[in-house]
C-alpha cells in the first residue's frame, strides 16, 4: 500500500508541475511547452484552472472556505471561458488567433471544462472523488489515443463547435485521476452493497 501512496503523491505533484510548465510556455510564448508536440495547445484557462484545483487538493484544503472559494471561481472561469463573447479566456493570458483545432483563441475543450467542473464538485461537496478520477482517466486516455493516431474527433474536436483536448491537458487529467483515486472508498462501496 505504501507503493500505491507514493505513486499517487508523485502523480499529484507532477500534475501540478505540468500545469506550471504549460503556464510558463504561455508566458514565454513557447508552442513546445503548450502543446507538447500535439496538434492543439493546452489553453491558459485550462492550465490556470487545473493548477488552482491541484493546489487546493495538494494542500488538503478542500474543506476550508478558501478551498471552496477557489473551486467556485474555477467553475465560473471555466464556463465563462467557453463563451468567446465574454472574453474570460483572455483575462490572464491571450492566445493568438489561428490556433489549430481551436474554435476561438483561448477557448478550452468542452470535455476539459466538464472535467474541471467535476473536480470542483469534489472540492465543494467532498464526494464523487473516484467518479472524477475515473472520468478523468478514461477521457484523457481517449484524447491521448486520438493524438497518437491523428484522429481529431477522439480529442473531442468538432470543427466550429468544440476545441480538441490538448496532450498536456490530457496528461494532467490522467495524472490527477491516478493521483487522487481513493481505493478504500471504492472497496467500502462494493462491500456495503454486496448481497
Amino acid at each position: 500500500m505504501a507503493t500505491l501512496r507514493q505513486i499517487q503523491i508523485s502523480s499529484q505533484v507532477i500534475a501540478f508541475l505540468f500545469c506550471v510548465i504549460v503556464l510558463c510556455g504561455w508566458l514565454s510564448d513557447s508552442l513546445k511547452l503548450t502543446s507538447w508536440g500535439g496538434n492543439v495547445t493546452s489553453k491558459p484557462t485550462t492550465a490556470i484552472c487545473l493548477a488552482l484545483l491541484n493546489m487546493v487538493l495538494l494542500s488538503r484544503s478542500e474543506t476550508k472556505l478558501w478551498g471552496k472559494g477557489v473551486a467556485a471561481f474555477v467553475v465560473f472561469y471555466a464556463v465563462a471561458s467557453l463563451i468567446p463573447d465574454l472574453g474570460a479566456s483572455t483575462w490572464f493570458i491571450e492566445e493568438r488567433a489561428g490556433a489549430i483545432n481551436s474554435v476561438a483563441p483561448g477557448v478550452l475543450s468542452i470535455v476539459a471544462a466538464v472535467l474541471i467542473c467535476c473536480w470542483s464538485v469534489v472540492i465543494d461537496f467532498q464526494t464523487f472523488i473516484n467518479t472524477a478520477c475515473g472520468l478523468s482517466v478514461a477521457l484523457a486516455l481517449v484524447a491521448l489515443a486520438g493524438h497518437a493516431t491523428d484522429k481529431p474527433l477522439m480529442t473531442y474536436y468538432v470543427p466550429e463547435l468544440a476545441t480538441g483536448m490538448a496532450v498536456p491537458t490530457a496528461g494532467i487529467l490522467l495524472l490527477m485521476g491516478v493521483g487522487y483515486y481513493e481505493p478504500d472508498k471504492t472497496r467500502y462501496y462494493f462491500l456495503r452493497n454486496r448481497k
